[in-house]
Order: C-alpha cells, then sequence, then structure tokens
C-alpha cells in the first residue's frame, strides 16, 4: 500500500512538473515582425495568467507597443494544453474576439497560432472577421536580432517646407524644399500606417493662385498628398492637391475607371500634359494631370471660372536640380 502510494506521488509530481515546464514555455513576450520590418504583431504572456495581444512598432531602435490601441486585446487569463490556447480577454471591440488559438509548430524559439488575428488599420466586424482568420508565427524576442526599425525625423508640419513667392496679383510660385528622404519625416508624424522604406523627394515648384496662403497634409497606406487652399476659404471650395502614390496603383485604377465608363472624363493636353477634366464624388469641377505612375496634381473647385488658372496651376509643376 506504502509503495502504491509512493507511485502515485511520484506520478502526480511529474505531471504537475510536465504542466509547469508547458507553461513556462509560454511566458514571455512574443513578436512576428510584418513585411515592413517595423511593425510586429505583440504577444505577453505573464507567470499571473494576465498579459496583452497587440501590435507594436520599432521606431530608431526602440520598441513602442500599441497598448491602448482599439484592437488591443488585455489578457486577464490564459491556459494552454497541448493543442490549444485559451484566453480571456478584455476589449473594447463592439465584435467579440475569438479567445481560441490553435497551436501549430513550436520550437524551442518559435510558436505558431492559428486563430484570429486582427490587423491594424482594419476595424473587425461580423462582415470581415473571416479575413483575419490565419496563422501566425511569433518568436522568443530574446532570440530576435536587434533592428532599427522605423525611421523616424521630425514631423512635416514642423517643418518649413513651402516657401510662397508673388509673381502677379493672379498667379504665386510655391517652392517646395524636397528630401533626400522624404519617409523618416512621414513616420515622425504617424505611426498607424505603412509607407516604404525610402522615398528621394527632389525640390519642386509649382503655380499657384495668389489668393492661396496655406498648406496642408493627408496621408493613409503606402500614399501621401499636400494640398493648399486660402485660410478665407472655411469651406474648402477649392484646392490643389499634390498626391504621392508609393505603392504606384492610383494611375492604373483611375484609367481603368474611365476604360470601364465608371468614370467620366474630358481629356485634354495643357502645356504637353495629359489632363484629364472630371466632376468629382462632391461634384466639383477637377482637373488632373498624372506625371509619373506615382506623382499626380490635381485641382477641385465649385466655382468654375477658377478652371483656366487652375489648370495652368496643375500643369506647372516642374522639378529643380
Amino acid at each position: 500500500m506504502r509503495i502504491l502510494f509512493i507511485v502515485v506521488l511520484q506520478m502526480l509530481i511529474s505531471t504537475i512538473t510536465y504542466a509547469q515546464k508547458k507553461a513556462d514555455y509560454f511566458i514571455g513576450e512574443w513578436k512576428s515582425y510584418l513585411d515592413d520590418d517595423s511593425t510586429f504583431e505583440y504577444l505577453r504572456l505573464n507567470e499571473d495568467g494576465s498579459g496583452i495581444k497587440t501590435f507594436g512598432k520599432t521606431i530608431n531602435g526602440q520598441d513602442t507597443i500599441l497598448s491602448n490601441h482599439l484592437i488591443s486585446l488585455q489578457i486577464t487569463d490564459w491556459k494552454s494544453n497541448r493543442k490549444k490556447i485559451e484566453f480571456k480577454f478584455q476589449y473594447g471591440l463592439i465584435y467579440p474576439p475569438n479567445e481560441v488559438f490553435s497551436i501549430g509548430d513550436k520550437t524551442d524559439s518559435t510558436l505558431t497560432l492559428f486563430g484570429d488575428h486582427f490587423e491594424l488599420g482594419t476595424y473587425p466586424s461580423k462582415f470581415n472577421i473571416n479575413a483575419f482568420r490565419k496563422s501566425v508565427k511569433y518568436t522568443k524576442t530574446e532570440y530576435l536580432e536587434d533592428r532599427i526599425g522605423i525611421r523616424k525625423d521630425t514631423c512635416l508640419f514642423e517643418i518649413n517646407i513651402i516657401e510662397f513667392q508673388p509673381i502677379d496679383s493672379l498667379i504665386q510660385k510655391a517652392e517646395y524644399i524636397g528630401f533626400d528622404d522624404l519617409i523618416p519625416h512621414l513616420t515622425g508624424c504617424t505611426q498607424e500606417v505603412k509607407f516604404i522604406d525610402k522615398y528621394y523627394d527632389q525640390p519642386y515648384e509649382l503655380l499657384l493662385p495668389a489668393e492661396f496662403d496655406s498648406w496642408y497634409f493627408g496621408y493613409g497606406e503606402e500614399n501621401f498628398s499636400i494640398g493648399f487652399k486660402s485660410r478665407a476659404d472655411t469651406q474648402n471650395e477649392t484646392c490643389v492637391i499634390i498626391y504621392y502614390d508609393f505603392a504606384d496603383r492610383d494611375k492604373n485604377h483611375f484609367l481603368s475607371q474611365i476604360e470601364s465608363g465608371d468614370q467620366i472624363a474630358n481629356i485634354v493636353t495643357h502645356e504637353n500634359n495629359k489632363m484629364y477634366l472630371y466632376d468629382n464624388w462632391q461634384k466639383k469641377s477637377s482637373g488632373q494631370i498624372f506625371y509619373s505612375n506615382h506623382i499626380s496634381v490635381a485641382y477641385y473647385t465649385l466655382d468654375k471660372s477658377k478652371e483656366v488658372i487652375l489648370q495652368k496651376c496643375i500643369s506647372s509643376l516642374r522639378y529643380q536640380d
């Protein structure tokens, strides 16, 4: 009887030890870098059952964990077995996240989890939830080599990038300073979207209506724009915008819309540039010139009497040496 008790006790101790070793394997910080070599899916599992599943950014060699992002999932408890990990999430989403992840391949340094992995820039809902169902291969942070990630510099809006030079009562010239590498000055403004690794932005000049006295910028996934308007134009009735399409998609999409008949445009030649004239979704009279696959200049106005001067402006883009 005593021998049986000892055997059972040894088996119990062995089982507890094995379970503890399994739990110890998952405890720690895990990363899975995306293609931009800066953004990473982040998983931290603590010994007390807490943790977080979110994203992070490596910026100038330092990690920033997006713990307050909308799609960040706070882990209040977790448990694992041979085949799966079950989480209890605390979240701010309307759509409840799946809390069970299947365990795929794993080594001493890597762990593959199959389940719902949300994405930055996309809000989860019942309409797109299947798009997030995939495998993610995490690596324990201590096994990862140091990396620089995003190179971040002063945000464009904090730099005097435009100089306005009067010409006459109708026209002025805007001179843009350019950058050896534009991207760090975009990531200095936001790390929420993806740009490209490097972009040489040659200085250029552009004619503008004399009343334009302000500039602004916008950005999205692999794109950026600089807009010009008058401060007195509080309804944004007239503007000129320079578009940067780092992915080289917009020109082909625009032309395909014309070819399919979904976009009606008149094509004219102005200063040896092919200009597309159309009404945009706001019913504004519009004109656009594609200077390359990734640079275009457009105007939008509710005042048709301004089109002559606006067409002169958007056809005046000149790069400086």
